[in-house]
């Protein structure tokens, strides 16, 4: 069942950059990631997730990216999120920020036991967020992620349009997912790259389950 107004929230960061640190906050269905005025770079990585929301494989996450303080912060979802002990993993499903290419929507999987915690897995190119022009169409954009079995599913679009089905070719990709990421977790949203003073908004979060009798 989805859980649209988290009560509360796990985080995690994924990439630590000095003493930087994100104020993150949910009200409602909206969630934001604050950079403090007193941070030094844009580097840092962080993830949240409700707890409340029971681990699962097939799953999905979702929400309505309506805020960057400029184009290179970079808004996500995550899906599989666990701990074992002293590892963690996750999947993240990404806005692209590199070369400008913001319609790329990027798959990595991390992993704290490999020496570089990230892999790169795929990217999915939504066509259907690109203006004739071929410039990035303005936020906000809806964006849904989910994990089903051996694959990532993701589907994104402006929300001045309506919502397209999965089998949309222009607002949906499918990035195949490396052995080993079967795996249980908690879905969830990500921040990153955030500069001193930055946000990152969204709303109509949602997590839930996709497993069969869930």
């Amino acid at each position: 069942m989805a859980r649209p107004r988290p009560l509360r929230l796990t985080t995690l960061v994924l990439t630590v950059d000095g003493l930087d640190h994100y104020d993150v906050s949910s009200k409602g269905d909206d969630l934001s990631f604050v950079a403090p005025r007193t941070n030094s770079g844009r580097n840092l990585r962080d993830i949240a997730w409700d707890p409340d929301v029971a681990p699962s494989r097939d799953q999905e996450a979702c929400a309505t990216w309506t805020f960057e303080t400029d184009y290179e912060v970079q808004q996500g979802l995550t899906l599989r999120t666990r701990h074992d002990g002293n590892r963690w993993r996750t999947i993240t499903v990404t806005k692209n920020i590199v070369m400008d290419v913001y319609s790329n929507i990027n798959v990595h999987t991390w992993d704290s036991t490999r020496a570089t915690a990230i892999q790169n897995v795929g990217a999915a190119h939504i066509i259907g967020l690109v203006r004739r022009d071929m410039d990035v169409l303005p936020l906000p954009w809806r964006v849904c992620a989910r994990a089903i079995g051996d694959h990532v599913d993701i589907k994104a679009w402006p929300v001045a349009r309506p919502e397209p089905s999965w089998s949309d070719l222009r607002s949906t990709g499918t990035i195949q997912l490396p052995a080993g990421w079967d795996i249980e977790g908690h879905p969830g949203w990500y921040a990153g790259h955030l500069p001193p003073g930055g946000t990152a908004a969204a709303t109509a979060i949602s997590a839930r389950s996709l497993d069969a009798g869930s």
